[in-house]
């Protein structure tokens, strides 16, 4: 259940998804112009942070819940849902995204989404899985 995500227009939210249909503490992905994202349900709670592992690089929407934390699918890096910290590494934490509900959509801020990939100017890696991924420690 990805959507993908375009918005060239000047809209001030860009829906990332339905709200009835992301499920409870289960991550699901979604992407905002070559941004991925990661959605966390946690009751009726919103989490949208930022979609790549600090390690390697990794789909958090592969990964899972445990308590307040997502895994990581590949290497186990634990981060907090309500936070985007790492228990590892607090400097290699997953940006938190605001996000609204509204008319059963989830959305973000346009806003929110230039300001990152402002701070992050890395090509378009959706093609890729870890590939071309800056590694936040030298491989193993």
């Amino acid at each position: 259940m990805i959507e993908r995500t375009n918005a060239m227009s000047s809209e001030q939210l860009i829906r990332i998804a339905t709200w009835s249909e992301v499920p409870d503490r289960t991550p699901v992905g979604a992407e905002v112009d070559g941004v991925e994202l990661v959605i966390v349900r946690v009751d009726d709670v919103p989490n949208v942070l930022y979609g790549r592992c600090q390690h390697r690089g990794a789909l958090m929407s592969d990964g899972t819940v445990d308590g307040p934390n997502i895994v990581c699918g590949v290497h186990g890096w634990v981060y907090r849902i309500d936070t985007g910290g790492s228990s590892y590494n607090n400097a290699e934490a997953l940006e938190r995204f605001p996000a609204t509900i509204e008319d059963d959509g989830l959305s973000v801020s346009r806003a929110d989404i230039d300001a990152f990939r402002e701070r992050h100017p890395e090509p378009d890696r959706t093609l890729d899985y870890q590939g071309r991924f800056h590694a936040g420690h030298a491989p193993e």
